[in-house]
């Protein structure tokens, strides 16, 4: 089965509902995670050797926000009461706020990295086992639309559910290690957004913000992207092996970080400036283009056209 090979993705889903939602995961398939095929990798930074003793497991026992929430305002507080029921202490890690235009997620989600100072007296961020404490995060979220936006948050987050792990392979990859990953996300959330001038069409090739419902592109064409409130855009085509090809964009810009993977998970190679990306295939077949919206006012009409061309030998 493709889930399969999205153990990171699949293990997150089930956690936030229970059961594994065909609309989220397009039936199938997973919203981003490790591409692995025959024995699953693991991160360098996960438990080894089976002993899962002396580690702290950080669970949201409950998350609290402001019913509304508009930029113009103050900053959107998030509240998080956490517990550990580890076996260790720890700093509290830190984390995403994931926002959708739907329940289930079906539509993508964008994520707002957030870290975690302490309520209350005192300003450690240690953890005892056995211990619950209130931590509040703050953020001015760049969104694309009003109206109600559905949220959680992911604490300790797998870095490659977003394509931001620092390993090889897309594995599954986190902040620190933890007992159990499985029950890192809070319950569900609304948050209603006022907002003057908000206005984002989606490009031509949304939805496309997971690896099943990739994009299929093809070489030598142009495309056009932008982002409304999904900040990853997935693009398919088939690549010749051990050839160089490289993708450009038609104008210089840092807003879009992007990734080249095989179908066994590797990265190629991957940009954060403006700068083409020259890469070379290790296989044939199917590749992935991974481009990531990072500019801060999202959705607010940046977009970029990008094409991919094959180098000579």
């Amino acid at each position: 089965m493709i889930m399969d090979r999205f153990p990171a993705l699949k293990v997150f889903f089930l956690s936030i509902v229970g059961t594994l939602i065909c609309s989220l995961v397009a039936c199938g398939g997973s919203s981003g995670g490790a591409l692995v095929s025959g024995n699953d990798r693991e991160s360098p930074n996960a438990p080894v050797g089976g002993d899962f003793g002396f580690l702290p497991d950080f669970v949201i026992l409950d998350i609290v926000l402001p019913p509304t929430y508009s930029r113009i305002g103050d900053d959107l507080s998030v509240l998080l009461r956490v517990a550990n029921i580890g076996d260790k202490a720890a700093i509290i890690p830190g984390g995403w706020l994931m926002l959708s235009d739907t329940e289930d997620f079906s539509t993508g989600y964008a994520i707002h990295p957030f870290q975690l100072a302490p309520v209350g007296d005192g300003s450690s961020r240690l953890v005892e086992p056995g211990e619950e404490r209130d931590f509040r995060a703050l953020l001015d979220l760049p969104l694309s639309r009003n109206g109600v936006h559905y949220t959680r948050a992911w604490l300790n987050p797998d870095l490659s559910a977003y394509f931001m792990n620092p390993e090889e392979f897309v594995v599954s990859s986190h902040e620190q290690q933890e007992k159990d990953f499985d029950n890192n996300v809070s319950e569900l959330r609304s948050l209603e957004v006022f907002e003057f001038d908000l206005e984002c069409l989606s490009d031509a090739l949304e939805e496309n913000d997971t690896i099943t419902t990739a994009a299929p592109i093809l070489l030598d064409t142009q495309y056009t992207i932008n982002a409304c409130d999904e900040q990853l855009d997935v693009f398919s085509l088939s690549l010749q092996e051990g050839v160089a090809y490289e993708l450009s964009l038609t104008h210089d810009t840092l807003e879009w970080p992007r990734a080249i993977v095989d179908e066994e998970g590797r990265y190629l190679e991957t940009a954060t400036t403006e700068s083409p990306l020259i890469f070379r295939t290790v296989t044939r077949g199917p590749h992935y283009l991974v481009m990531r919206y990072s500019a801060y006012d999202l959705g607010r009409g940046r977009g970029v056209n990008f094409i991919i061309r094959q180098l000579p030998d």
